[in-house]
């Protein structure tokens, strides 16, 4: 069991995500992960902020609702198909994907939202990040059970 907790915390570690934490004013600083700037959820989250609306952390909705999209389908494929270890699962799931979504950037940007009076727009991006994200781990459930069932 400890060998899991190890694996996911390194895993984490590894896929530690970069965005700019605060991009909103406060600060330009960057905090990096084991491999630089977490690529990964940079590009993403970059991608899609820089084509939508500044106002709306549209970067960080995309990322976390994609996460739950990618956990449903790798937790499936290690139920139906890879047989892996406990350490693997928890190093993939907990620390990868934990590390490529990110819920302390959720947190300040519900609060940044909160603090500018954005009410309607912090319940969005408050309740859309939760149901979408759990929406889109069910999916990923929903596509690998139906082609591996």
């Amino acid at each position: 069991m400890w060998q899991a907790i190890v694996f996911g915390f390194l895993g984490g570690v590894l896929a530690a995500n970069g965005y700019p934490h605060f991009t909103r004013g406060i600060t330009k600083k960057r905090y990096p992960g084991a491999f630089g700037n977490g690529p990964v959820p940079n590009l993403i989250a970059g991608w899609v902020q820089s084509a939508a609306w500044e106002g709306f952390p549209y970067g960080i909705f995309a990322v976390n609702i994609s996460g739950g999209l990618i956990m449903g389908i790798l937790t499936e494929l290690m139920a139906l198909k890879w047989s892996v270890s406990l350490e693997t699962r928890a190093f993939l799931t907990t620390g990868i994907l934990g590390g490529y979504t990110t819920f302390s950037t959720f947190s300040l940007d519900s609060a940044l939202l909160i603090e500018r009076g954005a009410y309607t727009s912090a319940t969005i991006y408050i309740a859309g990040s939760a149901i979408l994200s759990v929406v889109a781990l069910f999916a990923g459930l929903w596509l690998i059970r139906g082609l591996y069932a």
